[in-house]
């Protein structure tokens, strides 16, 4: 029986970490296609606010949900 040293990391079981090794977790696609699309939504309708009004606080905002936007992208592929 190992004994409990102070530092010693707790890992998972031996048969987990081959059972992760062979079938690794997927990512749940529609949820990730999901994230996506609201962020398009808000996106688009933060973009028509500027487009009515002109208002810089939109424009910065739709800026903001672009680079939200690339990091989402990043993410899903």
């Amino acid at each position: 029986m190992m004994s409990k040293r102070p530092g010693d990391v707790k890992r998972p079981p031996s048969l987990v970490r081959i059972l992760n090794g062979l079938f690794p977790r997927t990512p749940d696609f529609h949820q990730l296609l999901n994230d996506q699309c609201e962020l398009v939504v808000q996106g688009m309708e933060v973009f028509a606010e500027y487009m009515m009004t002109g208002d810089q606080a939109a424009a910065d905002r739709v800026r903001q949900l672009e680079h939200e936007g690339d990091s989402l992208k990043a993410r899903n592929i």
